[in-house]
């Protein structure tokens, strides 16, 4: 197995991890996000067909400044050695470019990720997923990812070595619209144009080969664009976005996030929505509205391959919150960020009042 599929693999974990910090949420969802001693070898057979990346680009759409929201300006933070003026992206619209047109009966739409990373060896993907209940419970994911590959190339050998120099079939080989694509039981994973490569898992719904497949021949190109509702003005020098994820039950339970690191260095993770993370810690202000900052002295629990050091929480009203989380690498022996970061990015943020959610539980 080579560093880059390791990688591939490290990164659709965490990738999951960010969405919430349940151990159960972060196994379901995706093959890669299921207990990795368990399942890291057919996750590995399966990534082994193409490295992983997907480029997105937005669309600016209309946001209320966080520190505006009540017709006014907040205190902005002071600058501190550790921040830096390059803007994180803005809200806006990007592609999902694939969509099943069949789908089993009683499977609304959990969750969509994009990528906000950009460049040939970016290895983020786009996800959707579709599920039975919680997107913890059984689902339907549909990964889009670029291939590094020879587009032109076959398909890597499908076979694995037994001690003696035996060899014996790993998945089997289907066919998906003329295309070559390998299945082992509840994925398949094919190449759909020149460029891209699908994966197609269901996790704990028992669908049968047939209906699996029915829904991999069904998948077409789509114009269908993911709304965030979120932007970051300011991150910590180094901290670059990843991914952005809108995932919920339905229009009233939702949380949009968007997940920035330097990577095992330290991470942010920016979240808006119904979700109650807490509201314990110092008394703050935050763009006129009263916040609460937690140093959590480096929680391991929340995010997985960082220590969190602080959470700031704001009630935006109606039901919204907006939580702030921060954290350093596992080895580092101090928080990578200040309170002054976190105060200063959460002055920044931006939510859209009107957020695009009618696609939830639909």
């Amino acid at each position: 197995m080579n560093s880059y599929i390791e990688d591939l693999i490290q990164d659709a974990v965490r990738r999951q991890e960010e969405l919430a910090g349940d151990p159960d949420r972060i196994r379901a969802a995706l093959p890669e996000r299921a207990a990795r001693k368990v399942r890291v070898d057919r996750t590995w057979r399966l990534a082994a067909v193409g490295a992983a990346a997907c480029v997105a680009a937005a669309v600016a759409v209309p946001t209320v400044v966080l520190r505006d929201s009540e017709g006014g300006s907040g205190p902005a933070a002071s600058p501190t050695a550790s921040s830096t003026a390059s803007p994180a992206p803005r809200a806006g619209t990007f592609p999902l470019r694939f969509r099943p047109t069949w789908l089993p009966p009683g499977l609304p739409e959990r969750s969509r990720s994009i990528p906000l990373t950009t460049g040939p060896d970016a290895k983020a993907s786009t996800v959707q997923t579709w599920s039975t209940g919680p997107v913890s419970g059984p689902n339907l994911s549909l990964t889009a990812y670029r291939s590094l590959e020879d587009s032109e190339a076959p398909l890597p050998p499908n076979v694995v070595e037994a001690p003696g120099g035996s060899t014996s079939p790993r998945l089997r080989d289907v066919d998906i619209n003329g295309k070559a694509g390998r299945y082992d039981g509840d994925s398949v994973v094919w190449r759909v144009d020149s460029e891209t490569r699908l994966l197609l898992t269901a996790s704990g719904l028992g669908l049968s080969e047939d209906d699996l497949l029915r829904v991999a021949r069904s998948v077409r190109p789509d114009d269908t664009r993911l709304h965030v509702p979120l932007r970051v003005d300011r991150l910590p020098a180094g901290v670059a976005p990843q991914f952005a994820t809108v995932d919920g039950e339905s229009p009233t339970s939702w949380e949009a996030s968007i997940f920035a690191e330097r990577t095992w260095a330290a991470y942010v993770s920016v979240r808006v929505g119904t979700v109650d993370h807490g509201a314990a810690g110092e008394a703050v202000t935050i763009g006129g509205r009263a916040a609460h900052l937690a140093e959590l002295d480096g929680d391991t629990s929340t995010q997985g391959g960082y220590r969190t050091d602080w959470r700031l929480t704001v009630d935006l009203g109606d039901g919204r919150r907006l939580t702030v989380y921060g954290g350093s690498g596992l080895e580092s022996s101090a928080p990578a960020l200040t309170r002054e970061d976190m105060i200063g990015i959460g002055e920044q943020v931006e939510v859209d009042p009107n957020p695009d959610l009618g696609w939830l539980g639909g």
